[in-house]
């Protein structure tokens, strides 16, 4: 006669298995959907402001487009030096950045 196996261990087992897969879902989720559209959502909310910012100030929509490039291009420029260099790089870089918004929120233009 066959013996039932132990039906706890094998609820145990697909206890453990479904909190895998739960934890695969969210984790798919949160990399795959969200975090581009966070992503998505950051990086196109400031551009339509930015050239009415620049209307606004009296400023030619030219020097704000050269603005936009050069800041881009120094964007693509650093990634490949952070490769290259390594990822020690980012602490210092972070810190030149932190540097520059301290200065940006205490000299307002208005």
């Amino acid at each position: 006669m066959i013996q039932p196996k132990n039906p706890t261990k094998i609820f145990g087992k697909l206890l453990t298995t479904m909190r895998r897969f739960h934890a695969a879902v969210h984790t798919f989720s949160f990399v795959c959907i969200l975090m581009p559209l966070l992503n998505g959502a950051v990086s196109g909310f400031i551009w339509p402001g930015y050239s009415l910012h620049f209307a606004e100030q009296g400023w030619s929509l030219v020097t704000g487009g050269v603005a936009i490039t050069v800041g881009f291009a120094l964007r693509v420029a650093t990634q490949q030096f952070q490769l290259r260099a390594g990822y020690w790089l980012i602490v210092p870089l972070a810190a030149i950045h932190l540097t520059f918004a301290v200065l940006a929120l205490i000299y307002q233009t208005s």
